[in-house]
């Protein structure tokens, strides 16, 4: 499942409606590439404003806490359905205004 739009892509809902047809998931961030950044924040300002702190927090701050604890929470939606996750999370690139 990939890439992850923090707060905007329900990777729980797309487990529970995909998992009788597979028995393994992988995960991994949105990895935003300097000349994607300014495009991505920009939808997500329009779009999704209410979730641009988290985005701010993660891209402009460098912090790592919504991914470590999205990585537990899908540990555990994964533990529930009796499969094994492949988290791929990353270190972003800084932001490059």
């Amino acid at each position: 499942i990939a890439p992850i739009f923090p707060e905007i892509t329900d990777w729980e809902k797309i487990i529970l409606l995909t998992r009788p047809f597979t028995n393994r998931y992988a995960f991994d961030s949105l990895n935003m590439r300097p000349g994607y950044q300014k495009k991505v924040i920009s939808f997500v300002e329009k779009n999704y404003p209410q979730h641009l702190p988290v985005y701010c927090d993660i891209y402009l701050e460098e912090k790592t806490a919504y991914w470590d604890n999205l990585a537990q929470k899908i540990k555990e939606v994964c533990q529930k359905q009796q499969i094994e996750p492949d988290i791929c999370f990353q270190k972003n690139q800084p932001f490059m205004p």
